[in-house]
């Protein structure tokens, strides 16, 4: 039996060679063929022609799609940067002593040193300016930033359109075949750069801009007039909840229509975890479990009504979702 393996090898290889020297020179004669390379330039001819049916189509789609969302991150940054710049310049004196307490403090020892009896015993020394108060800086700190925010947006529509055009422009050097693949490596940089959501981060930025605005002017309110303050911060904080129930909906739901470049992100970074958080929630879960076995009644009451709930909402976000809905319908 030993003996008998080297001669089955050393008869398989000539074997193998031989198929592999048939099978190359079946591709010789093939190439040989009269309407050989017709027929592999017809192919390459329809593909191409295919790619740039589908190609043309993405990139048209592509284009108008953040080209009209850019626009929509222009306008609205110039709209809330222009009311912002409203209330910075009321507010501009507020950081600088007020010439009008200097100038009755003038007139004030002016008339003192022409006539003493007028003024009497009252101080007149110059007052002494210690910068504006801590309310005024909160106020204009939060101003300020979300004016920053704003005009941070706006230089970044801006450059995604100078993006989007350079992506949009064609290459005239090359062959064909070369000016197509540059095409498409236009397009794989897209994704690996993630261009989509590079752009999509300038309206998150303009809504962080109006929530820090918001808590500007409630602080600036409150500290004038409570009642008016009130109703701004009550409007504002129904505007937030209903933000934030829209946005826990989009994430949990991926057929939610009211999906948003925000809730896009936090869906993809959930998603890219989700094992991780799930992995330690069914820990979490099984420590739970075992305690309500080792714990007095009171401590299963809790675990049951308190712990149970969280975990299910966490683990089963959809369910949870619609029950809640279910119950305010």
């Amino acid at each position: 039996m030993q003996n008998d393996s080297p001669s089955v090898a050393s008869d398989e290889t000539p074997h193998q060679d031989e198929h592999m020297s048939l099978l190359h020179q079946i591709l010789e004669n093939l190439k040989t063929l009269p309407g050989a390379h017709k027929v592999a330039a017809d192919d390459r001819a329809k593909f191409w022609k295919m790619y740039e049916k589908e190609a043309s189509s993405y990139d048209d789609e592509f284009l108008e799609k953040h080209h009209k969302s850019l626009d929509i991150v222009l306008i609205f940054a110039g709209l809330f940067s222009a009311i912002n710049t409203g209330f910075l310049n009321s507010l501009q004196s507020e950081l600088s002593p007020d010439p009008n307490t200097m100038t009755h403090t003038l007139l004030r020892i002016l008339i003192s040193t022409i006539n003493n009896s007028t003024v009497g015993d009252t101080d007149l020394s110059l007052p002494a300016w210690t910068g504006p108060g801590a309310s005024t800086i909160r106020t204009q700190s939060c101003l300020y930033a979300s004016l920053s925010l704003c005009l941070l947006s706006a230089l970044g529509a801006m450059l995604g359109k100078q993006w989007l055009e350079q992506y949009a422009r064609v290459d005239v050097g090359g062959t064909a075949d070369d000016r197509r693949r540059s095409r498409q490596r236009k397009r794989d940089a897209l994704r690996v750069w993630h261009f989509t959501t590079v752009l999509e981060a300038l309206s998150a930025l303009l809504q962080i801009a109006l929530l820090i605005f918001g808590i500007g002017v409630g602080t600036l309110l409150w500290n004038q007039q409570h009642v008016i303050a009130g109703v701004v911060v009550g409007a504002m904080t129904l505007g937030g909840a209903f933000y934030l129930l829209i946005l826990i909906a989009a994430v949990v739901s991926p057929d939610c229509p009211f999906r948003t470049p925000t809730s896009d992100i936090f869906r993809h970074f959930l998603q890219s975890k989700r094992k991780i958080v799930q992995d330690g929630l069914w820990e979490l879960g099984v420590t739970v479990g075992m305690a309500k076995q080792d714990s007095g009644c009171v401590t299963t009451m809790v675990l049951q009504h308190v712990v149970d709930p969280i975990l299910d909402a966490i683990l089963r976000p959809e369910d949870t979702l619609l029950k809640i809905l279910g119950g305010v319908g």
